[in-house]
C-alpha cells in the first residue's frame, strides 16, 4: 500500500464504468437485504470470472469492481485467483480491491517454473506461462508457509519505480540503519516508517529499489492490527497456546479469544494448527478484540526440515530482545505474549517456561510465563544425545524417542527428567 511513490508510466486503464467513485452493493442472497461486510476483508481471491469475483466467500460482481495496486488503477482483469487482496468497503458496499502481493519487481532468470523477483528466486509451475525477463509482476505466496509456496502471479503492462518484498524482519543493526528480510539487506536509513518502529521479528512490506546486493527502502509499513476495528482476515492458523486462547495467523498475527468471541462452523477446542479460519476483529473500549472465529476447512501447511512448534522451561539470561536458556538461544518479536504479569525487566535470571515456533532459521518466542512448581513438566522438543534441551533423564526414558520431535510430559526433580512420555 505505498502511499508516496507513484508509477512512472500509466498502468493498464480503469476500465469499469463510472470511474473510482462507483461502489457495488451485493444483495445477501439469504436474507433478502444487503450484507454487512466488515470495513477491511484481508484475504485472497477464492474464485474470478467474467461475472464476478470472490474473497472470503464474499462475491462481487466484476464489471464495475475497482481495483488498484498502491495508488494506481488496474482492470478488473487484472484480478488472479489465488492472488491476495485487501478489499474495503464503507459496511454495506465495495469500494476497491487492493492488489497485496508479498513480492513485486522485474522478473529475471526465468527459466520454465522458475524465475527471480526482487531478489527471490521462486518455483510457480504452471501459474503464469508468459512470464519473460523483464516484465514487472505481482506475486502473491501462502503467508503460512515458511517456504516460498506461490499462489499467483498478475504481470503488469508497465513498470513502476519500485520493488516490493514483504516478510519478516529476520536481523536487525539499528547502528547502520539496516535489517536483514529473505536473505536480502536492507538500508531503510532514508525510508519513511509507517505504523512502526521497525524491530527483530516484526512483519513489513518494504517498497524501494536495488543498488547492487542491498535493498535501498523508500518505505517501510510495518503491519499490525491491534488498532483495527471491523475488519476480517482469512489464514491459517501457525501457532496455539496449550489453552486455545492466543494464537497466531499465516505466521505472524498474534491474536487472542476473549469471552465474547463467537463460533461458527466450530467451537474455541477446534483451534489448531493448520485450521483455516476467518477473524473478525472489533474495536471495543479501544481494544481490537476478535468478535468472531469461523472454521472453514482444514489445511496442513507445508513443512520445512524442523517441525515447528517447542516448548521448554528453564532459569533465563536475557538481553537485547534474546533469551538463553541452557544454552539454547531464542528470540522475542513484537508478538511474543507475556503471562502472570511479567516484563522485559523481570527475565534475567527468572525461571521461565517458553513456548514458539522454530521459523527462518530461529526460535521465536511466543508466549512466556513463570515456571510454577510441579513435578510434572512439559517439554516439545528434538531428543538428541539422550536429552531433550539440555536435560537428560535418570531412568533413561528418553531412549525410546531419541532422533525424534517430540511432545513429552515428564517428571523433574530439579536436576533431571523420569518417567517420560508422549503427552
Amino acid at each position: 500500500m505505498l502511499k508516496k511513490i507513484m508509477f512512472l508510466t500509466a498502468t493498464v486503464a480503469l476500465t469499469a464504468c463510472g470511474g473510482s467513485s462507483d461502489s457495488i452493493s451485493v444483495p445477501n442472497p439469504g436474507s433478502g437485504g444487503d450484507i454487512n461486510y466488515p470495513k477491511l476483508i484481508v484475504g485472497t481471491i477464492n474464485a474470478i470470472s467474467d461475472q464476478n469475483v470472490t474473497v472470503n466467500d464474499y462475491s462481487w460482481p466484476t464489471e464495475h469492481v475497482v481495483v488498484q495496486y498502491g495508488d494506481n488503477m488496474l482492470s478488473q482483469h487484472m484480478l488472479t485467483e489465488g492472488a491476495a487482496v485487501r478489499v474495503y468497503t464503507d459496511g454495506k458496499k465495495l469500494s476497491t480491491i487492493e492488489l497485496n502481493p508479498t513480492i513485486a519487481g522485474e522478473a529475471s532468470k526465468v527459466e520454465s517454473g522458475s524465475m527471480t523477483v526482487a531478489g527471490v528466486t521462486m518455483n510457480y509451475d504452471t501459474i503464469a506461462n508468459d512470464i519473460r525477463n523483464g516484465d514487472y509482476v505481482l506475486v502473491s505466496t501462502n503467508k503460512y508457509s515458511d517456504v516460498i509456496d506461490v499462489t499467483a502471479v498478475t504481470k503488469l503492462s508497465s513498470a513502476p519505480l519500485y520493488s516490493e518484498i514483504e516478510g519478516r524482519i529476520s536481523e536487525i543493526t539499528p547502528e547502520s540503519s539496516t535489517f536483514v528480510i529473505n536473505g536480502i539487506l536492507i538500508d531503510y536509513s532514508g525510508a519513511v516508517i509507517e505504523d512502526g518502529p521497525v524491530s527483530a521479528g516484526a512483519w513489513v512490506e518494504i517498497f524501494g529499489q536495488f543498488e547492487g546486493h542491498v535493498f535501498i527502502a523508500y518505505e517501510v509499513d510495518v503491519e499490525g492490527y491491534s488498532n483495527s476495528n471491523d475488519i476480517e482476515i482469512e489464514g491459517v492458523v501457525t501457532w496455539v497456546d496449550p489453552q486455545q486462547v492466543a494464537f497466531e495467523l499465516n505466521n505472524h498475527i498474534a491474536l487472542e479469544v476473549n469471552p465474547q468471541t463467537r463460533f461458527k462452523d466450530g467451537i474455541q477446542r477446534d483451534l489448531a494448527v493448520g485450521k483455516v479460519i476467518d477473524v473478525k476483529i472489533k474495536n471495543t473500549n479501544g481494544s481490537s478484540l476478535v468478535s468472531e472465529i469461523d472454521f472453514q476447512y482444514e489445511m496442513i501447511p507445508p513443512v520445512s526440515g524442523k517441525p515447528q512448534n517447542y516448548e521448554l522451561f528453564g532459569r533465563a539470561s536475557y538481553s537485547n530482545s534474546v533469551l538463553i536458556i541452557n544454552g539454547f538461544t531464542f528470540k522475542l518479536d513484537p508478538q511474543t505474549r507475556f503471562d502472570d504479569g511479567l516484563t522485559l525487566g523481570q527475565l534475567d535470571g527468572a525461571e521461565l517456561e517458553i513456548e514458539g515456533v522454530f521459523r527462518d532459521g530461529a526460535y521465536w518466542v511466543r508466549e512466556i510465563e513463570r515456571k510454577d512448581h510441579d513435578r510434572e513438566v512439559s517439554l516439545e522438543g528434538l531428543v538428541e544425545n539422550g536429552g531433550i534441551w539440555g536435560y537428560s533423564a535418570s531412568d533413561r526414558s528418553l531412549e525410546h524417542f531419541e532422533g525424534l520431535w517430540v511432545e513429552l510430559e515428564c517428571f523433574f526433580d530439579g536436576l533431571s527428567l523420569s518417567q517420560c512420555q508422549i503427552d
